[in-house]
């Protein structure tokens, strides 16, 4: 055979393998049970091989799902769901990487620590009051994103134990002024404390790599930089009533600067004085700004 076609006739045949491969891997199975009055899943029909599986339910319990040995994300809404009585892992298969539980009547931190691959936790809605309730024991060790938004939260829990978490939302509960610096783990790069009841910043400065913080409608009147590490990329501070633009020059990282909404007045200084070289873009809108800021100095992208 000539060694032009022998060749050709091999590339067709790898293609044909490639694509018949492709076409044979099954896409994921997705499952969706919706139905407020439903007590327990016992007699619902769930393929063996389930990936996502969200439940819209009235249960009391959080179900054993044990079975389940290719489920990876959970999501539990229930209005009656309460307290589970027994450590995630008795009832969760251990390739669970992403849970979320939504409910009012959660008013205890569950036990997740026996679940090795969960790298994502939403407590959501929940109602969760005490940050000293919360044993870092009893969260799964490999945590990169923690979500305890909408809850009853009066401070930041102490996290300084999580060494891989990056990403925590806080957002919409009822954060006040910590007292000293908070306990958070080096790894954080992204924390949101909007909608919270701050009067000034809390002293982040411990947090080497933090890139993101979102910091918007509390009660802000001013910004201290020293409190903020050097590392910090994104700055929302929208919706605090700043009244005016902050000194933020020693954040020689910092690319984009949020805050409309802050009753800014027109600055006497030039932005150059104010805010670092590396910033790429500001946003002031619905201020009281009334003619163009000094923008001498300055290289926005």
């Amino acid at each position: 055979m000539d060694a032009h076609l022998l060749l050709s006739t091999l590339l067709s045949f790898c293609v044909l393998v490639t694509s018949t491969q492709m076409i044979e891997k099954p896409p994921p199975v997705f499952a969706e049970i919706k139905d407020p009055n439903l007590q327990d899943i016992s007699g619902v029909e769930i393929d063996l091989d389930v990936y996502q599986l969200n439940i819209l339910s009235g249960m009391r319990d959080i179900p054993n799902l044990k079975q389940y040995n290719k489920l990876n994300i959970l999501y539990l809404n229930s209005a009656s769901l309460e307290n589970p009585g027994t450590p995630l892992h008795n009832l969760l298969p251990e390739g669970i990487t992403q849970l979320t539980v939504t409910s009012q009547m959660i008013t205890v931190y569950p036990d997740a620590s026996g679940l090795p691959n969960l790298t994502s936790l939403y407590l959501d809605n929940c109602n969760l009051q005490n940050s000293n309730d919360l044993d870092q024991n009893r969260l799964p060790p490999n945590l990169q994103l923690f979500s305890l938004a909408k809850n009853q939260l009066t401070s930041i829990p102490d996290l300084n134990q999580m060494g891989k978490l990056k990403y925590l939302f806080l957002q919409e509960n009822k954060i006040k002024q910590d007292s000293g610096t908070v306990r958070l783990p080096n790894s954080l790069r992204n924390l949101d404390l909007n909608g919270n009841r701050y009067s000034g910043l809390p002293d982040l400065s411990s947090l080497p790599t933090l890139h993101s913080l979102r910091i918007q409608n509390n009660s802000i009147q001013e910004v201290n930089a020293v409190k903020l590490p050097s590392s910090l990329k994104d700055l929302y501070l929208d919706q605090n009533p700043l009244h005016s633009l902050p000194n933020l020059q020693r954040l020689e990282n910092l690319q984009y600067l949020y805050a409309s909404g802050c009753r800014i007045v027109d600055s006497t200084a030039p932005l150059s004085e104010l805010l670092p070289a590396s910033l790429k873009s500001v946003t002031l809108n619905q201020n009281d700004i009334t003619k163009l800021p000094d923008l001498q100095g300055e290289h926005f992208i």
